[in-house]
């Protein structure tokens, strides 16, 4: 969503005040960028909304710049027109980017609840410069960005601030399909110098919840929904060469291919059909950095491939089940979604070839695939309270994991909300070995305008097991609180400031206690879009029978004091663990440093350059000799020559440097860049081409050789190079 800090639990009518409505008029003439240029259409054509109030950084004031927003529509489209003074005309921020990256500048919006339940918005913005952003969000997930629908924008600066135009076609949204339509809507206006957001209706911090506060658009009658069939074939083109790290040969793939198509199709009763045949899952988007030595658990990283981001919300649940990255390689998708009255449907099928691709051809597996299927189906009570079933599978040959549970979301004040779940699972390998296990989640929220809280009781049984999710840890019974006080003197410096602590204890089912936290912090929020943070950490944390004792301190800052500048460093300090000691040798405590700095900086309106460096150092506690060092290095440029072309560039270089004496871990060095080019006519029509190289430090010496492929202080070798063509084409019925 676009309104930033709002992934909050909540949304319920108790305590809460009347939203204000508004009647929508009907236009026989469509809202035009001249109507805005002239003051506005007249009172017959549109409705018109002044009375924004800001949300920051002077909660309740009203706006400091003059806004008016006008809203109309007619059989087929829903109108939204803004005209936007600004005092300062010259210093509104504004940059012709990607689609999707107008945070950083000023921009208008509207949020969209077509069901008028208080749970899921579509949400559509556009910057000065006429560059579009839209998410979906709900109350229990927060953002998806996933989304990207099909509108229409127009916008021109001005010498008195800038007017926008935005035109959303019905059959782009989801809606029931009764003859007159009563909409949930929120209006808002980010001027990015001032760090101020505005709304319409006022927005208050006092009631747990976003959309339990929005506004209602009346007088929508005989909408067109349209047949909203959507057919996206696609094709795939690549060239590569790569190291076979078995054979140490490198491998020419002179030409790949994958063609494939996307069908979405939307039912008469307001679900959303998916079918995917040979689905695109090329990503183009590379992952964010970040540290992953020297860590106990598996990472996470986020899904970026289009088919399984896209309605996730509807899966959310304090567990959850799905975790798409656990389909590696699918050939076919199948995903269900939407709601009917107040119910709420989805559904997820699709294969996975890698199981049977990974093994050697003598092995049973070779050549077979697994196939996962998970289920959600929920049923709203009230406002902002729901009871849901859920149900994963994943079956491969005869090992099968299975998964049923409950879940429900409790309304119990305006101001608090209470998250209960329960799971069991039933496991099958390959051997036939069998387990089970269940596993418990409870969660307790409050969130005002000053106090907030929660309390949260977690059990997973050593037997629990979801093959389709991400759960790095199991045989765990914990309890993690968190309180905190938001002091808002919104001066002209400080606009607010928040002591806060959290603790939390984790235990086995043996009931020997693993873990144990405590972490008091400061966190305060500036003019000029500048925020910081200082914590200290105590932890004891079990690890292969050893009590250690952790002391942590971390500070944070980041700030966009300019147009054209944005930064952020952060940096911890303090005791940690060795997960990876030496071989024979037991993990001991040691002293580390973590460092986390971005740059990103426009210096031209069409230019954007972020910069990242992460930086981690481990030493002996007492004699402060060196474990290991790990460094990432990345640069990202990007220049847009119009709104639907663009070219990126990265930059990678990263490294693994340890002392073999006391770590285990392998000594690294890792070189790459790619760069991409992008036509993007419109969400789901675009053409990309792209060429990547991956330069690692391998000695050439065992180099189609029969040797062991060794490490290499000095050489690199290049182990990854691709060119590839991607296209698609959207076609709308």
């Amino acid at each position: 969503m676009l309104l930033p800090g709002l992934a909050v639990p909540g949304a319920s009518g108790k305590g809460v005040p009347a939203p204000p409505a508004i009647t929508i008029p009907r236009t026989d003439r469509p809202l035009t960028l001249d109507d805005l240029l002239a003051g506005g259409p007249s009172s017959d054509r549109a409705v018109a909304i002044k009375d924004f109030y800001q949300m920051d950084p002077h909660e309740g004031e009203p706006i400091s710049q003059p806004t008016t927003a006008y809203l109309a529509y007619d059989q087929h489209y829903l109108y939204v027109g803004y005209i936007c003074v600004d005092s300062e005309p010259q210093n509104i921020r504004a940059h012709i980017n990607r689609r999707g990256d107008i945070l950083s500048d000023d921009w208008v919006e509207i949020v969209i609840d077509t069901y008028l339940d208080h749970r899921r918005a579509f949400n559509y913005g556009v910057n000065p410069l006429n560059i579009q952003d839209d998410i979906t969000f709900s109350e229990e997930g927060g953002e998806d960005r996933s989304y990207d629908g099909l509108w229409y924008s127009e916008t021109r600066l001005t010498k008195f601030g800038y007017v926008a135009l935005m035109k959303i076609p019905f059959k782009t949204l989801r809606f029931s399909p009764a003859p007159e339509q009563t909409w949930g809507i929120f209006l808002g206006r980010k001027i990015q110098r001032l760090n101020e957001y505005a709304c319409w209706p006022r927005y208050s911090r006092a009631i747990s919840g976003f959309l339990i506060q929005e506004g209602e658009a009346r007088g929508l009658q005989n909408l067109s929904r349209g047949k909203n069939l959507q057919v996206i074939p696609y094709g795939f083109f690549s060239s590569r060469r790569f190291l076979d790290k078995e054979t140490n040969r490198l491998v020419q793939d002179r030409l790949t291919q994958r063609l494939g198509v996307d069908v979405k199709w939307l039912l008469a009763s307001n679900l959303t059909l998916d079918v995917t045949v040979n689905p695109d899952f090329s990503q183009i988007e590379s992952d964010e950095p970040q540290f992953v030595v020297n860590r106990r658990f598996e990472v996470f990283f986020p899904e970026k491939r289009p088919f399984f981001m896209e309605n996730t919300s509807f899966f959310e649940t304090p567990i959850n089940l799905l975790f798409t990255r656990r389909i590696i390689d699918p050939q076919f998708g199948l995903r269900l979604t939407g709601k009917v009255g107040p119910y709420s449907i989805a559904a997820l099928a699709a294969d996975d070839r890698s199981p049977g691709e990974t093994v050697a051809p003598d092995d049973p597996a070779f050549g077979h695939r697994a196939f996962f299927n998970v289920f959600r189906f929920s049923r709203e009570f009230g406002k902002g309270s729901h009871l849901g079933v859920e149900w994963s599978d994943r079956e491969f040959l005869h090992a099968y994991n299975r998964v049923f549970g409950i879940d429900a979301r409790w309304r119990v004040s305006p101001t608090m909300n209470l998250n209960l779940q329960a799971l069991r699972s039933f496991t099958r390998d390959l051997k036939g070995v069998r387990k089970q296990g269940t596993a418990l989640s409870a969660e307790l929220f409050r969130t005002s305008t000053h106090l907030q809280y929660y309390l949260n009781y977690a059990d997973y049984a050593p037997g629990f097991e979801v093959a389709s999710a991400f759960i790095p840890r199991v045989d765990l019974r914990s309890v993690e609180g968190y309180v905190g006080y938001r002091f808002r003197p919104e001066g002209r410096w400080v606009i607010a400031y928040m002591p806060h602590i959290s603790s939390g204890v984790l235990l086995d089912h043996r009931n020997l206690r693993q873990e144990y936290e405590f972490n008091p912090g400061l966190s305060v929020a500036f003019a000029r879009s500048t925020q910081a943070s200082a914590h200290y950490g105590y932890k004891r944390e079990r690890y292969q029978g050893i009590d250690f004792l952790k002391r942590r301190y971390t500070g944070m800052i980041e700030s966009s004091p300019k147009r054209w500048l944005t930064a952020a460093l952060s940096f911890e300090w303090g005791e940690q663990i060795n997960f990876n000691p030496a071989v024979s040798s037991q993990p001991f405590l040691g002293s580390e440093s973590d460092l986390s700095f971005n740059l990103t900086v426009r210096p031209a309106t069409r230019v954007s350059i972020s910069n990242t460096v992460l930086q981690s150092r481990f030493l002996t506690l007492t004699d402060k000799r060196n474990v290991f060092n790990t460094s990432i290095f990345r640069s990202k440029w990007n220049y847009q020559f119009t709104r639907r072309l663009s070219l990126r560039a990265i930059g990678q270089y990263s490294n693994i440097l340890p002392a073999a004496p006391l770590s285990s871990l392998e000594h690294t060095k890792t070189l790459a860049g790619d760069l991409l080019l992008t036509y993007l006519v419109h969400p789901g029509t675009a053409l990309y081409v792209g060429y990547g190289n991956m330069l690692e430090n391998y000695s050439r010496s065992a180099l189609h050789g029969a040797g062991v492929l060794q490490r290499s202080p000095a050489d690199l070798l290049s182990t990854s190079a691709s060119l590839f063509i991607k296209f698609s084409y959207r076609y709308d019925f």
